[in-house]
């Protein structure tokens, strides 16, 4: 999921270079870019149309799959909407993914979803670190975060699917605005 994103874009292209099979799930199949619209039509990529609530789009495109690396993020305005966007749907995809002996899921989280304040106790963060204890003093897309993470690790412990969880920090490269509030530029 996420594929026509700044990240998904990159590995869609890589995977495809290295001539690995790629499947991509998109909300919209108008106004695709280059980097997806060129490879499902000269049939390198197959293409979905489908939403994290659309269980048989999703079911579809998971059909055969050894890996699904879920980019896509729901959004809100408000704590009910996030969670049910990207908490619950989240969690959804995983137990599809799962039915579908996809044997590894990636979730690409966010630094957001950490806590490395003065009193964290930490001077280095490793993989193992923690999701942030005090999630309700967040701001909500990192309190979203949170809560996915927290239900995919569970979902993980009881599932002979390998579950995988990604923190990228500030994303850029080529195709983006040299800009990003993590930066001072």
């Amino acid at each position: 999921t996420g594929a026509t994103g700044f990240i998904g874009r990159q590995v869609v292209r890589r995977l495809l270079k290295e001539g690995q099979p790629v499947t991509a799930i998109t909300r919209r199949l108008h106004s695709l870019p280059p980097e997806i619209l060129e490879p499902a039509l000269d049939g390198r990529l197959r293409l979905f149309e489908a939403t994290l609530d659309d269980e048989p789009g999703l079911q579809a495109a998971l059909d055969g799959a050894r890996v699904c690396l879920h980019l896509a993020t729901g959004g809100g305005d408000d704590w009910e909407t996030v969670q049910e966007a990207m908490v619950q749907r989240s969690r959804r995809l995983a137990e599809l993914c799962a039915d579908a002996k996809v044997q590894r899921f990636i979730y690409v989280s966010s630094v957001a979803a950490l806590y490395a304040g003065p009193d964290a106790g930490v001077s280095e963060i490793d993989d193992s670190y923690p999701t942030d204890p005090r999630p309700e003093s967040r701001p909500i897309y990192a309190r979203g975060k949170i809560a996915a993470e927290q239900t995919l690790r569970e979902f993980g412990r009881r599932s002979a699917m390998e579950m995988v969880i990604a923190r990228p920090g500030v994303v850029m490269g080529a195709g983006t605005p040299l800009q990003h509030s993590g930066l001072g530029l």
